[in-house]
């Protein structure tokens, strides 16, 4: 994680030492690291949020070009760090959930399946997922992913339903119930 997110992890240690050489009586050299270390993450920020004015587009990242830029201006170089500090650590955040958001989407779509059990006459043939159509009927069997949004016609059964709506526990289905596509038959 510390590779991952440098920046972050950069700031936070900077600032542990900043702290400590203000607890030891260093301000001045507390203050030049919290100050060069603003400059240096502002600097980016910066050049991004001049592109997108140019563009039409505005953010938060005036506000905090604001923040930080104000704080280094009235020698708050400690506020400018803590602000530093909460904007590296806020996209590091924002990193983080949307790697974990694709990955588990990824996970999702490999678990699709390619197959359907469709009923063709009185019994259930193997067909691509793609050849089914609304009103076919289908059989799920316990452990298989649930191929199409669907209708419970006939039985009872507890579908996981965590890997679309978090929901930790099994749902119990019964006739007339829908069904999500990416379930899992219990």
């Amino acid at each position: 994680m510390i590779l991952r997110y440098k920046t972050f992890s950069a700031v936070v240690v900077i600032a542990a030492i900043g702290i400590t050489l203000l607890l030891t009586g260093q301000k001045t050299a507390a203050n030049i690291i919290f100050a060069v270390t603003s400059i240096f993450v502002l600097l980016p920020i910066v050049v991004d949020m001049v592109k997108s004015i140019l563009k039409k587009e505005y953010g938060l990242d005036i506000l905090a070009v604001t923040a930080i830029t104000a704080s280094l201006a009235l020698g708050e170089f400690l506020a400018a760090i803590v602000i530093v500090l909460m904007l590296t650590g806020g996209e590091a955040l924002e990193d983080y959930a949307q790697e974990r958001a694709k990955k588990e989407l990824n996970d999702l779509l490999k678990r699709a399946p390619k197959i359907a059990h469709k009923k063709i006459g009185k019994e259930f043939k193997n067909v691509p997922i793609d050849s089914v159509k609304p009103g076919d009927i289908l059989l799920i069997k316990p452990g298989e992913v649930i191929p199409v949004d669907a209708v419970v016609v006939k039985g009872k059964s507890s579908v996981d339903e965590s890997a679309l709506t978090g929901e930790s526990m099994p749902i119990d289905k019964k006739t007339a119930d829908a069904l999500m596509s990416g379930s899992i038959n219990q």
